[in-house]
């Protein structure tokens, strides 16, 4: 039995669509759950999948004008979405005693970025602020 040339394009065109999706699939699920350490050699955690960066989780130690040092956990952060490899997101706390960024790249095997954390602490009287980077493989 032979095929015209127009059914092997097509059936060669198919089974490409097929193969990228299924690249594309698994690119999007490549992470799931990350765990590691920032520079500051504290806790960070989220999750990467469906094009969002979600439940992001880590402490940072903000230095106060006063010169103390206070560790800061801050969590419960809406999804971050990833574009072009590329996440950026500010926040700010409900009532404005606290904000954080968040920005990064995901690569093949490595996620890396930077945080930024300013917060009031009630026994300095003042804005404290801390910064963070970080690199995970898997």
């Amino acid at each position: 039995m032979s095929r015209s040339p127009t059914s092997r394009a097509v059936a060669g065109g198919l089974v490409m669509m097929a193969a990228l999706l299924l690249l594309a699939a698994a690119a999007r699920s490549a992470f799931g759950a990350v765990r590691g350490r920032t520079s500051q050699h504290l806790k960070i955690s989220f999750t990467i999948n469906q094009h969002a960066l979600r439940r992001l989780d880590f402490r940072v130690d903000d230095r106060c004008p006063s010169g103390r040092v206070w560790r800061v956990h801050d969590f419960n952060f809406p999804p971050i979405r990833i574009t072009r490899s590329k996440f950026d997101a500010r926040f700010k706390s409900l009532d404005g005693r606290a904000s954080a960024e968040v920005k990064g790249r995901v690569f093949d095997h490595r996620v890396t970025g930077t945080l930024r954390d300013r917060t009031l602490i009630a026994q300095e009287g003042d804005y404290c602020n801390g910064t963070a980077s970080f690199t995970i493989r898997r």
